[in-house]
Protein backbone atom coordinates (compact mmCIF):
# COMPACT_ATOMS: atom_id res chain seq x y z
CA UNK A 1 0.00 0.00 0.00
CA UNK A 2 1.18 3.66 -0.25
CA UNK A 3 2.20 5.88 2.68
CA UNK A 4 -0.93 7.92 3.60
CA UNK A 5 -0.44 11.87 4.42
CA UNK A 6 -1.80 14.10 6.10
CA UNK A 7 0.15 17.75 6.12
CA UNK A 8 -1.07 21.10 7.39
CA UNK A 9 1.42 23.25 5.47
CA UNK A 10 0.98 26.61 3.51
CA UNK A 11 2.12 25.73 -0.22
CA UNK A 12 1.38 28.15 -4.00
CA UNK A 13 -0.24 25.68 -6.85
CA UNK A 14 -0.75 27.18 -10.30
CA UNK A 15 -4.32 26.76 -11.45
CA UNK A 16 -4.16 24.64 -14.43
CA UNK A 17 -6.22 25.52 -17.57
CA UNK A 18 -7.92 22.33 -17.62
CA UNK A 19 -11.53 21.17 -16.25
CA UNK A 20 -11.45 17.99 -14.51
CA UNK A 21 -15.02 15.48 -13.31
CA UNK A 22 -14.66 14.18 -10.62
CA UNK A 23 -17.03 12.24 -8.23
CA UNK A 24 -16.69 13.00 -4.49
CA UNK A 25 -19.02 10.39 -2.13
CA UNK A 26 -19.72 10.13 1.40
CA UNK A 27 -19.88 7.65 2.82
CA UNK A 28 -19.98 6.40 6.76
CA UNK A 29 -19.17 9.31 9.34
CA UNK A 30 -16.30 8.63 11.48
CA UNK A 31 -18.01 6.58 14.41
CA UNK A 32 -15.58 8.71 17.18
CA UNK A 33 -16.16 11.95 18.03
CA UNK A 34 -15.26 14.71 15.70
CA UNK A 35 -12.01 16.29 16.02
CA UNK A 36 -8.75 17.98 14.62
CA UNK A 37 -4.78 16.92 14.50
CA UNK A 38 -6.20 13.60 14.35
CA UNK A 39 -3.71 10.98 12.80
CA UNK A 40 -5.49 8.78 9.81
CA UNK A 41 -3.71 6.23 7.21
CA UNK A 42 -4.20 2.77 5.77
CA UNK A 43 -2.89 -0.31 6.28
CA UNK A 44 -4.07 -3.27 4.10
CA UNK A 45 -7.76 -2.30 2.46
CA UNK A 46 -9.08 -0.88 5.99
CA UNK A 47 -8.44 2.60 7.08
CA UNK A 48 -7.51 3.39 10.37
CA UNK A 49 -8.54 7.55 12.08
CA UNK A 50 -7.56 8.43 15.71
CA UNK A 51 -5.89 10.17 18.32
CA UNK A 52 -6.58 14.22 18.10
CA UNK A 53 -8.12 16.63 20.35
CA UNK A 54 -10.57 19.42 20.65
CA UNK A 55 -10.14 22.84 22.03
CA UNK A 56 -13.26 25.15 21.00
CA UNK A 57 -14.20 25.17 24.76
CA UNK A 58 -11.53 26.40 26.55
CA UNK A 59 -10.71 22.94 27.35
CA UNK A 60 -7.93 21.29 25.73
CA UNK A 61 -9.37 16.98 25.45
CA UNK A 62 -7.04 14.71 23.78
CA UNK A 63 -8.20 11.39 22.58
CA UNK A 64 -6.29 8.25 22.38
CA UNK A 65 -9.11 5.82 20.75
CA UNK A 66 -8.29 3.89 17.72
CA UNK A 67 -11.17 3.31 14.54
CA UNK A 68 -10.74 1.27 11.71
CA UNK A 69 -12.74 1.77 8.57
CA UNK A 70 -13.84 -1.15 5.86
CA UNK A 71 -14.80 0.44 2.46
CA UNK A 72 -16.53 -3.22 1.76
CA UNK A 73 -19.28 -2.85 4.32
CA UNK A 74 -18.73 1.30 4.57
CA UNK A 75 -18.58 0.33 8.59
CA UNK A 76 -15.99 1.82 11.30
CA UNK A 77 -14.84 -0.90 14.08
CA UNK A 78 -13.23 0.34 17.57
CA UNK A 79 -9.85 -1.57 17.62
CA UNK A 80 -7.26 -1.09 20.42
CA UNK A 81 -6.68 2.39 21.72
CA UNK A 82 -3.38 3.91 21.26
CA UNK A 83 -0.57 3.52 23.95
CA UNK A 84 1.55 6.45 23.01
CA UNK A 85 1.54 9.17 25.70
CA UNK A 86 0.86 6.60 28.56
CA UNK A 87 -2.39 5.83 27.13
CA UNK A 88 -3.45 9.69 27.66
CA UNK A 89 -4.17 10.48 24.04
CA UNK A 90 -1.87 12.92 21.41
CA UNK A 91 -1.90 15.03 18.82
CA UNK A 92 0.20 15.33 15.07
CA UNK A 93 0.86 12.18 14.88
CA UNK A 94 1.82 10.79 11.83
CA UNK A 95 1.38 7.38 10.59
CA UNK A 96 2.94 4.68 7.43
CA UNK A 97 2.31 1.31 6.98
CA UNK A 98 5.46 -0.69 6.01
CA UNK A 99 4.39 -4.53 5.29
CA UNK A 100 0.70 -4.11 6.27
CA UNK A 101 2.03 -2.84 9.88
CA UNK A 102 1.17 0.56 10.94
CA UNK A 103 4.18 2.78 12.26
CA UNK A 104 3.19 5.71 14.27
CA UNK A 105 5.46 8.60 15.73
CA UNK A 106 5.46 12.57 16.29
CA UNK A 107 2.77 13.17 18.84
CA UNK A 108 3.36 16.92 20.32
CA UNK A 109 2.82 15.71 23.79
CA UNK A 110 5.50 12.49 23.54
CA UNK A 111 7.56 13.70 20.10
CA UNK A 112 10.20 11.05 20.66
CA UNK A 113 7.44 8.30 21.01
CA UNK A 114 7.17 5.16 17.97
CA UNK A 115 4.92 2.73 18.06
CA UNK A 116 3.57 -0.14 15.69
CA UNK A 117 -0.02 -1.28 15.36
CA UNK A 118 -0.76 -4.65 14.03
CA UNK A 119 -4.25 -4.97 12.49
CA UNK A 120 -3.96 -9.04 12.86
CA UNK A 121 -3.61 -9.06 16.31
CA UNK A 122 -5.07 -5.57 17.01
CA UNK A 123 -2.36 -4.81 19.37
CA UNK A 124 0.54 -2.22 19.91
CA UNK A 125 4.41 -2.53 20.29
CA UNK A 126 6.56 0.21 21.30
CA UNK A 127 9.54 0.27 18.58
CA UNK A 128 12.86 1.62 18.65
CA UNK A 129 13.06 5.06 20.20
CA UNK A 130 13.60 7.91 17.50
CA UNK A 131 17.15 9.50 17.46
CA UNK A 132 15.54 13.31 17.64
CA UNK A 133 12.27 14.57 18.56
CA UNK A 134 9.82 14.17 15.26
CA UNK A 135 8.44 17.56 14.74
CA UNK A 136 7.84 18.06 10.86
CA UNK A 137 6.68 16.35 8.01
CA UNK A 138 4.93 13.31 7.12
CA UNK A 139 6.91 9.85 6.74
CA UNK A 140 6.78 7.88 3.16
CA UNK A 141 7.14 4.43 2.86
CA UNK A 142 9.18 1.90 0.45
CA UNK A 143 9.94 -2.04 0.75
CA UNK A 144 10.95 -2.62 4.56
CA UNK A 145 11.75 1.10 5.03
CA UNK A 146 10.38 4.28 6.57
CA UNK A 147 11.98 7.47 5.72
CA UNK A 148 11.09 10.25 8.62
CA UNK A 149 11.14 13.52 7.56
CA UNK A 150 12.27 16.50 10.26
CA UNK A 151 11.47 19.37 8.84
CA UNK A 152 12.60 21.72 11.02
CA UNK A 153 16.18 20.58 10.59
CA UNK A 154 15.45 19.58 6.43
CA UNK A 155 16.85 15.81 8.11
CA UNK A 156 15.84 12.57 6.97
CA UNK A 157 15.87 9.34 9.20
CA UNK A 158 16.04 5.75 7.96
CA UNK A 159 13.73 3.21 9.89
CA UNK A 160 14.58 -0.25 9.04
CA UNK A 161 11.28 -2.43 9.97
CA UNK A 162 13.66 -5.58 10.04
CA UNK A 163 16.12 -4.55 12.52
CA UNK A 164 14.30 -2.21 13.88
CA UNK A 165 16.82 0.36 13.79
CA UNK A 166 17.69 4.36 12.69
CA UNK A 167 20.04 5.59 10.49
CA UNK A 168 20.93 8.62 8.30
CA UNK A 169 22.18 8.03 4.79
CA UNK A 170 24.05 10.80 3.51
CA UNK A 171 23.25 9.90 0.10
CA UNK A 172 19.06 10.52 1.20
CA UNK A 173 19.70 14.19 2.85
CA UNK A 174 17.81 16.79 1.03
CA UNK A 175 20.02 18.33 -2.11
CA UNK A 176 19.73 22.63 -1.38
CA UNK A 177 18.40 24.37 1.28
CA UNK A 178 14.65 25.27 1.63
CA UNK A 179 11.92 24.50 4.05
CA UNK A 180 10.40 20.90 2.90
CA UNK A 181 7.95 18.78 3.36
CA UNK A 182 6.81 15.54 1.61
CA UNK A 183 3.69 14.99 -0.99
CA UNK A 184 3.66 11.77 -1.49
CA UNK A 185 5.05 8.54 -3.18
CA UNK A 186 3.78 7.22 -7.03
CA UNK A 187 5.11 4.07 -7.77
CA UNK A 188 8.10 3.66 -4.88
CA UNK A 189 9.37 7.42 -6.02
CA UNK A 190 8.96 9.81 -3.32
CA UNK A 191 7.63 13.50 -3.73
CA UNK A 192 9.12 16.59 -1.66
CA UNK A 193 7.73 20.47 -1.98
CA UNK A 194 10.95 22.54 -1.20
CA UNK A 195 9.58 26.21 -0.19
CA UNK A 196 11.56 28.93 -1.38
CA UNK A 197 11.85 32.62 -0.63
CA UNK A 198 9.89 34.88 -2.89
CA UNK A 199 6.70 32.57 -3.13
CA UNK A 200 8.65 29.77 -5.11
CA UNK A 201 7.52 26.20 -4.31
CA UNK A 202 9.86 23.77 -6.26
CA UNK A 203 8.86 20.02 -6.42
CA UNK A 204 11.35 17.42 -6.01
CA UNK A 205 11.87 13.30 -6.83
CA UNK A 206 13.87 11.19 -4.75
CA UNK A 207 14.16 7.77 -6.19
CA UNK A 208 15.59 5.83 -2.58
CA UNK A 209 16.55 2.86 -4.30
CA UNK A 210 18.78 4.69 -6.64
CA UNK A 211 19.18 7.25 -4.11
CA UNK A 212 19.23 10.03 -6.87
CA UNK A 213 17.12 13.60 -6.52
CA UNK A 214 15.67 15.22 -10.10
CA UNK A 215 14.56 18.62 -9.36
CA UNK A 216 10.84 18.82 -11.49
CA UNK A 217 9.41 21.90 -11.50
CA UNK A 218 8.18 25.32 -9.69
CA UNK A 219 4.91 25.64 -11.29
CA UNK A 220 3.06 26.73 -7.92
CA UNK A 221 2.75 30.64 -7.93
CA UNK A 222 -0.87 31.43 -7.31
CA UNK A 223 -2.84 30.16 -3.98
CA UNK A 224 -1.71 29.62 -1.11
CA UNK A 225 -2.99 27.04 1.49
CA UNK A 226 -2.95 24.78 3.81
CA UNK A 227 -3.18 21.28 2.12
CA UNK A 228 -3.69 17.47 2.74
CA UNK A 229 -2.24 15.05 0.21
CA UNK A 230 -2.20 11.29 -0.47
CA UNK A 231 -2.10 9.14 -3.40
CA UNK A 232 -5.01 8.59 -6.35
CA UNK A 233 -4.22 5.66 -8.23
CA UNK A 234 -1.00 6.50 -10.05
CA UNK A 235 -1.52 10.29 -9.05
CA UNK A 236 -1.01 12.43 -6.63
CA UNK A 237 -3.90 14.39 -4.68
CA UNK A 238 -3.90 17.55 -2.88
CA UNK A 239 -7.07 19.12 -1.42
CA UNK A 240 -7.21 22.89 -0.44
CA UNK A 241 -7.72 22.87 3.80
CA UNK A 242 -6.98 26.18 5.27
CA UNK A 243 -10.69 26.09 6.17
CA UNK A 244 -11.11 29.38 4.56
CA UNK A 245 -10.75 29.86 0.61
CA UNK A 246 -12.39 27.27 -1.48
CA UNK A 247 -12.21 23.18 -0.80
CA UNK A 248 -9.66 23.37 -4.09
CA UNK A 249 -8.40 19.82 -5.14
CA UNK A 250 -5.41 19.64 -7.43
CA UNK A 251 -3.96 16.61 -9.30
CA UNK A 252 -0.02 15.42 -10.08
CA UNK A 253 1.01 13.54 -13.16
CA UNK A 254 4.05 12.46 -12.82
CA UNK A 255 4.26 11.18 -16.57
CA UNK A 256 3.25 14.69 -17.30
CA UNK A 257 4.64 16.27 -15.02
CA UNK A 258 1.82 18.76 -14.45
CA UNK A 259 -0.87 19.64 -12.01
CA UNK A 260 -4.13 20.09 -12.82
CA UNK A 261 -7.67 20.45 -11.16
CA UNK A 262 -10.02 18.79 -10.01
CA UNK A 263 -13.75 19.33 -9.13
CA UNK A 264 -13.89 20.97 -5.62
CA UNK A 265 -14.43 18.92 -2.41
CA UNK A 266 -17.72 19.07 -1.64
CA UNK A 267 -17.94 19.31 2.12
CA UNK A 268 -17.72 21.97 4.68
CA UNK A 269 -14.73 24.22 4.55
CA UNK A 270 -11.78 22.53 6.87
CA UNK A 271 -8.29 22.80 7.91
CA UNK A 272 -6.19 20.04 10.27
CA UNK A 273 -8.44 16.84 8.91
CA UNK A 274 -6.70 13.30 7.41
CA UNK A 275 -6.42 11.87 4.57
CA UNK A 276 -5.15 8.72 2.92
CA UNK A 277 -5.95 5.99 0.28
CA UNK A 278 -7.36 2.87 0.07
CA UNK A 279 -6.52 1.09 -3.33
CA UNK A 280 -5.75 3.57 -4.61
CA UNK A 281 -9.50 5.63 -3.44
CA UNK A 282 -8.49 8.77 -1.83
CA UNK A 283 -10.44 9.84 1.90
CA UNK A 284 -10.69 12.96 3.55
CA UNK A 285 -12.31 13.74 6.48
CA UNK A 286 -12.68 15.26 10.25
CA UNK A 287 -11.09 18.68 10.69
CA UNK A 288 -12.05 22.30 12.02
CA UNK A 289 -13.02 25.39 11.61
CA UNK A 290 -14.80 26.02 14.57
CA UNK A 291 -16.89 23.10 14.63
CA UNK A 292 -15.30 19.61 14.64
CA UNK A 293 -16.45 17.28 11.97
CA UNK A 294 -16.65 13.38 11.74
CA UNK A 295 -17.87 13.23 8.29
CA UNK A 296 -15.84 11.41 5.74
CA UNK A 297 -15.55 11.49 2.22
CA UNK A 298 -14.12 9.19 -0.75
CA UNK A 299 -12.88 10.38 -4.02
CA UNK A 300 -13.67 7.30 -6.47
CA UNK A 301 -12.67 8.47 -10.01
CA UNK A 302 -12.04 11.23 -11.75
CA UNK A 303 -11.21 12.50 -15.56
CA UNK A 304 -10.32 14.62 -17.43
CA UNK A 305 -12.64 16.54 -19.74
CA UNK A 306 -12.14 19.08 -22.50
CA UNK A 307 -13.75 21.41 -23.87
CA UNK A 308 -16.51 19.00 -25.19
CA UNK A 309 -16.53 16.60 -22.13
CA UNK A 310 -14.93 13.85 -23.60
CA UNK A 311 -12.77 11.48 -21.55
CA UNK A 312 -9.18 11.18 -22.08
CA UNK A 313 -6.94 8.58 -21.67
CA UNK A 314 -3.30 8.13 -20.82
CA UNK A 315 -1.40 4.83 -22.39
CA UNK A 316 1.63 4.38 -20.24
CA UNK A 317 4.54 3.46 -20.53
CA UNK A 318 5.38 4.41 -23.49
CA UNK A 319 7.97 2.62 -24.99
CA UNK A 320 7.57 -0.13 -22.70
CA UNK A 321 9.88 -3.00 -22.22
CA UNK A 322 6.85 -5.15 -20.61
CA UNK A 323 3.42 -4.27 -20.22
CA UNK A 324 1.36 -1.31 -21.04
CA UNK A 325 -1.14 0.61 -18.69
CA UNK A 326 -4.49 2.10 -20.96
CA UNK A 327 -5.78 4.35 -17.93
CA UNK A 328 -9.28 6.05 -18.38
CA UNK A 329 -9.18 7.77 -15.27
CA UNK A 330 -13.13 6.66 -14.03
CA UNK A 331 -14.82 3.69 -14.97
CA UNK A 332 -16.59 3.16 -18.09
CA UNK A 333 -17.41 0.52 -20.68
CA UNK A 334 -15.26 0.52 -23.84
CA UNK A 335 -13.63 -1.97 -25.83
CA UNK A 336 -9.50 -2.58 -27.25
CA UNK A 337 -8.02 -3.66 -30.25
CA UNK A 338 -4.30 -3.64 -30.39
CA UNK A 339 -3.28 -4.40 -34.38
CA UNK A 340 0.83 -5.86 -35.07
CA UNK A 341 3.12 -3.55 -36.75
CA UNK A 342 1.87 -5.01 -40.08
CA UNK A 343 -1.84 -4.08 -39.27
CA UNK A 344 -2.89 -7.49 -38.25
CA UNK A 345 -5.72 -7.72 -35.18
CA UNK A 346 -4.14 -9.43 -32.31
CA UNK A 347 -6.12 -8.49 -29.09
CA UNK A 348 -9.67 -7.56 -28.94
CA UNK A 349 -11.55 -7.04 -25.58
CA UNK A 350 -14.14 -5.31 -23.77
CA UNK A 351 -13.12 -3.89 -20.75
CA UNK A 352 -15.63 -2.28 -17.70
CA UNK A 353 -13.64 -0.50 -15.55
CA UNK A 354 -10.85 3.00 -15.36
CA UNK A 355 -8.23 0.47 -16.66
CA UNK A 356 -6.78 -2.20 -19.16
CA UNK A 357 -3.33 -3.51 -18.62
CA UNK A 358 -2.05 -4.83 -22.03
CA UNK A 359 -0.14 -7.76 -21.40
CA UNK A 360 2.91 -8.44 -23.67
CA UNK A 361 3.74 -12.12 -23.36
CA UNK A 362 5.49 -13.69 -25.96
CA UNK A 363 4.98 -10.07 -28.47
CA UNK A 364 8.64 -8.59 -30.49
CA UNK A 365 9.38 -5.54 -30.54
CA UNK A 366 8.10 -2.99 -32.84
CA UNK A 367 6.06 -0.39 -33.01
CA UNK A 368 2.23 -1.24 -32.24
CA UNK A 369 -1.51 0.54 -32.58
CA UNK A 370 -4.38 0.43 -30.39
CA UNK A 371 -8.52 1.65 -31.21
CA UNK A 372 -10.32 2.47 -28.31
CA UNK A 373 -13.99 2.60 -28.15
CA UNK A 374 -15.59 4.15 -25.20
CA UNK A 375 -19.53 4.98 -24.87
CA UNK A 376 -19.21 8.58 -25.56
CA UNK A 377 -16.26 8.50 -27.76
CA UNK A 378 -12.79 6.37 -29.87
CA UNK A 379 -8.98 6.45 -29.09
CA UNK A 380 -6.61 5.85 -31.78
CA UNK A 381 -3.17 5.59 -31.07
CA UNK A 382 0.31 3.89 -31.16
CA UNK A 383 3.23 2.38 -28.33
CA UNK A 384 6.27 0.93 -28.47
CA UNK A 385 7.55 -2.61 -27.31
CA UNK A 386 11.59 -2.51 -27.08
Amino acid sequence: MAPHYSMKILIFLLISSFSYGAQWQQVSDFSGAGRHRATGMSIGNKGYIGLGHINGTGIETYYSDWWEYDPSSNSWTQRADYIGNNGLGDLDVVGIEINEIGYLTGGLLDPFSFYSYNPTTNSWTQEAIMPSPFMGGQPVAYGDNGLFFEGNYDSLYLFNSQTNTWSTPPALQVPTNGNWYPAFDINEKLYFFNFQPGFITELWELDPVLETWQYLNNDFPDTVWFYSSCQHHNNGLLINSDGVNDNKVFSYDPITNSWSQLEDFPGSKRYLEVSFDIDGHSYFGTGTNGINYSDFWRLKEYSTLDEDNSPSLKVYPNPSVNNVVFDFGRNMNSEIKIFSPSGQLIRSEKIAGSEYHFIRESLSNGQYFYEVTTEDTSFTGKFILN
